[in-house]
């Protein structure tokens, strides 16, 4: 772009000249001179005003000027969306399935849009619209019809392509959202409220992915979530969990913009990655000093959310997090995956409501008790140091936003030993793991940054688990 202009720059001083030596009766030149100017004013209007990115001092790729233009359709849209759409290359069984998947998710968003309408019947005169940006990975050659099924299936739902990239990320889709959300259009009314959904299955086609894909689209665009009943709800999705980290499962969801301001750009290799792994590495020092450590029942490197599950871990990543879901907490996670959710269990309510991630429903009282008394220990003093429970969350959140949880957060009554983890930030606030430190070892050391010599051993580990975390099928 840049070396475009500095040709029409070149041109129009050519043309001037001309213009000038022959006395302003070249009327050639004098076309060409006036056709060049515009078009250069256009391109230079263009480069400052459109989505434009550079690289901040902090490695953090930002807009330099929000992209309004790029997202005008959402100003007037009732349902606004971000999908990230992959289709496999060369593999026409894999090229069939991924059109399926995109046709059975469009249809549920086209449902969704008639919901919306039917629900303010009384406004005749306001017809909803809606619009589906997505950024297309893989394969841009085989089907070129999105819009066009989109508007078969309603006909005020525009789909919109951002991009395409031969390989890339759930991180692509989610930076356009968050690069949405810092758009006047986005600021104008934070009531309005983005979904993101990706094509599950499209990518590991088996059998259970169409089931949860299924149930996680039609949760995010329940009309609850749409429009929350408790408008102080941020995140809205099937099922949300606080055992291994704050997030909802197959992560497909529906945000304030608000809240998706307070949290770092999911970018491919950010400042979040970034500080997610670095995260991490101060668990295992930890650990290797018996400060913290993870002594339950379930051992998974995949549930630390690195690797290509770090995005998962992305829109629950903020300590001020109000989320909600849909699910009724009397469904587990397996009826969600195996598409044993019926409709009268879709039941709005403000999270967290459930604990652990493989729970049993209360309807298998033996095997619910068997993974409570897994997870669970009634020792406040030890958990209070788990991983997994407030100590790990610690970690993460200080360690990503410089911040701990406010004092009317609902994370104290949430956690086990959340009461002592209470007073212990109301005592040291962002210094907690420090001091947490310094109990620990009498002195030897004073904070993180004092053990920040990591042992070889540690790395060796941190490693481990991110080739695990890239290896994990799901």
């Amino acid at each position: 772009m840049i070396g475009t202009i500095y040709f029409l720059i070149y041109k129009i001083m050519f043309l001037k000249r001309a213009y000038q030596t022959h006395n302003n009766t070249n009327s050639r030149a004098r076309v060409g001179l006036v056709a060049i100017v515009f078009i250069a004013i256009f391109l230079i209007d263009n480069l400052l005003f459109n989505n434009i990115h550079i690289i901040n001092g902090s490695g953090i790729e930002a807009s330099l000027f929000p992209a309004n233009n790029e997202f005008i359709k959402a100003k007037q849209a009732s349902l606004i969306i971000f999908y990230n759409l992959f289709i496999p290359t060369n593999d026409t069984e894999g090229l069939l399935n991924a059109i399926n998947v995109i046709t059975d998710q469009m249809k549920q968003v086209s449902t969704a849009l008639y919901r919306l309408e039917e629900k303010q019947l009384s406004n005749a005169q306001q017809k909803k619209s809606g619009v589906v940006y997505y950024n297309l990975i893989g394969n841009n050659e085989q089907f070129t019809e999105m819009n066009t099924l989109c508007h078969s299936l309603h006909p005020r739902l525009v789909c919109l392509q951002l991009q395409h990239y031969t390989n890339a990320t759930e991180s692509v889709t989610l930076s356009s959202l968050y690069d949405y959300c810092h758009t006047d259009i986005a600021k104008e009314n934070d009531m309005k409220r983005v979904v993101y959904l990706h094509s599950k299955g499209s990518f590991h086609d088996h059998g259970k992915q169409t089931p949860w894909r299924r149930a996680l689209t039609n949760a995010s665009l329940h009309l609850d979530c749409l429009s929350p009943p408790n408008s102080d709800c941020d995140v809205c999705g099937a099922q949300y969990y606080t055992m291994f980290g704050s997030m909802f499962p197959g992560n497909m969801w529906t945000a304030k913009c608000s809240y998706i301001r307070k949290l770092l750009p999911p970018t491919n290799n950010g400042e979040y990655v970034h500080r997610k792994n670095e995260a991490i590495k101060q668990y295992l020092i930890l650990k290797a000093e018996n400060i913290v450590y993870n002594t339950l029942g379930w051992h998974q490197d995949v549930f630390f959310g690195l690797g290509r599950y770090i995005n998962e871990h992305w829109v629950g990543s903020h300590p001020d997090i109000q989320p909600c879901d849909m699910h009724s907490p009397h469904v587990g996670f397996w009826n969600m995956v195996e598409g044993q959710v019926k409709d009268d269990q879709y039941e709005w309510g403000m999270g967290p409501r459930r604990l652990m991630i493989f729970d049993e429903p209360e309807s298998k009282p033996v095997l619910r008790r068997k993974n409570i008394d897994k997870w669970l220990s009634k020792n406040d003093t030890e958990n209070f140091r788990q991983y997994y429970y407030l100590a790990g969350n610690m970690i993460k959140w200080i360690t990503l936003y410089d911040t701990v949880p406010n004092q009317e957060s609902w994370v104290w009554n949430h956690y086990p030993a959340g009461k002592m983890w209470e007073e212990h930030v109301a005592k040291y606030g962002i210094k907690s793991i420090d001091a947490l430190i310094e109990q620990s070892t009498k002195s030897k050391y004073h904070s993180i940054a004092d053990m920040n010599h990591m042992s070889s051993s540690v790395e060796e580990e941190f490693d481990k688990i991110l080739a695990e975390s890239n290896t994990w099928k799901s």
